[in-house]
């Protein structure tokens, strides 16, 4: 009997002491879980905030190379407009120095008629209207290069669209000045030109009847 009561009451103390030992078992388990949830939670707002600011290290880095790219095609812009504004400035210097060793010329042919008793009042109004045609002429290129280097005087965030606006107006003011080379061109050649033409024809007629009548002498 007493056999059997110590065997009950091991059994028994083997149950309470299982139940105690997994019921303790199962408080750590749910410990470790939590501990676990809140170490994975931290390590995914470590790893959010490294990837933010990694993406902000690209973005900076995306921004400052297109601000140096944006600056080297500033420059390449600003090196092509001086380089036509330097080309304009070498055709300005040719035009004069033509157009004014032309206008020089006809003066100096004018009064040789005039001093052989020719009548140059013709020539002479006409070269008036000549310098009044450079002088706009002039007036169109310094304003043409004025227009050009002020195209490059904008920000270079503002440039390419800037340079756009202000070239416009530059291609403007040299198709003034193209139409008054040619309106130059053609005013001579068809106003002044025939003039000195007559004069000079009757220059070597006049030329001739003094010859002839020396001879008649």
């Amino acid at each position: 009997m007493q056999t059997k009561n110590k065997l009950v009451t091991g059994i028994v103390a083997g149950i309470i002491l299982l139940v105690f030992v997994g019921g303790a078992s199962a408080v750590m388990t749910v410990e470790d879980l939590e501990a676990k949830k809140v170490e994975r939670d931290t390590k995914k707002e470590e790893i959010q905030a490294d990837r933010k600011v990694k993406k902000e290290e690209l973005d900076a880095k995306k921004e400052e190379k297109k601000v140096e790219i944006q600056e080297k095609r500033c420059e390449q812009i600003r090196e092509r407009v001086q380089s036509r504004t330097q080309k304009f400035e070498s055709n300005n210097k040719y035009h004069q120095k033509n157009f004014n060793g032309i206008n020089k010329n006809i003066e100096e042919l004018s009064v040789f008629f005039e001093v052989e008793g020719l009548d140059t009042s013709d020539i002479e109004s006409y070269l008036a209207i000549l310098k009044t045609k450079l002088e706009n002429l002039y007036v169109d290129h310094n304003s043409f290069i004025a227009s050009l280097e002020a195209s490059v005087d904008v920000d270079c965030v503002d440039i390419e669209e800037g340079i756009r606006n202000k070239l416009q107006l530059a291609r403007q003011e040299g198709n003034s000045i193209r139409e008054d080379i040619l309106d130059i061109k053609d005013y001579y050649k068809e106003t002044i030109r025939p003039e000195l033409l007559e004069l000079r024809k009757e220059y070597l007629g006049s030329a001739g009847n003094d010859l002839d009548k020396k001879e008649e002498e």
